[in-house]
């Protein structure tokens, strides 16, 4: 499995199944991202990067060069999200994660800049992981129509599961079924998912 920083991914799971683990293994190979961490998830404290809360320290830390940043936003605003999206795309050659997507994204609605990162990031060196734990809800088709990846851990809810196998392949209907941190892997390009091996604690 290959997964290009400026790729689009989408990452979903029950909590506790492996989801935020995965994030973890991989972000480690990335020279430039912005974390967005909208529930304040503790471990990832121990990620080497730059905590920040705002959107004035955020462009300051972009124009100082920092290239690993964790945005811990005070309040869920979609106005403040996509300026974000809009800060992303105006600075390319950076990954954006977003965890958790749920609170800015639903199956009717996406944020413009948001949108415009997974139509046209890709041009501007800008890959996007769309990380949630509320698949069904999530898949705006925006997201649908773009992502490259699928990684999935456990989803114990048939509607998740339904979503994901009639829009990718069938063996998503197994998602309940997975260990904690074994996971369903889907590339876009290849013919069918597979199971992959589980992914350890970090």
């Amino acid at each position: 499995m290959i997964i290009k920083s400026s790729e689009r991914l989408f990452v979903s799971g029950k909590t506790g199944s492996g989801k935020t683990y995965w994030i973890k293994s991989q972000i480690s190979q990335l020279k430039k991202f912005i974390l967005y961490d909208a529930k304040h998830d503790e471990s990832y404290n121990s990620i080497n990067a730059t905590l920040i809360s705002n959107i004035n320290d955020l462009r300051l830390a972009i124009h100082k060069g920092i290239n690993k940043i964790i945005y811990r936003p005070f309040m869920i605003d979609d106005i403040v999200f996509n300026e974000i999206c809009r800060i992303i795309f105006e600075t390319g050659n950076i990954t954006f994660i977003i965890d958790e997507m749920a609170f800015h994204v639903s199956s009717n609605k996406i944020q413009p800049y948001h949108d415009l990162l997974m139509r046209l990031g890709r041009t501007k060196g800008i890959g996007t992981w769309n990380c949630t734990q509320r698949t069904r809800d999530c898949l705006h088709n925006t997201i649908l129509s773009e992502t490259d990846h699928i990684i999935c851990f456990r989803l114990m809810l048939e509607t998740d599961r339904k979503k994901l196998a009639e829009s990718f392949d069938p063996l998503f209907y197994q998602a309940n079924t997975l260990q904690d941190f074994n996971w369903i892997y889907y590339n876009t390009r290849e013919n069918a998912a597979r199971i992959m091996p589980p992914i350890h604690k970090i």
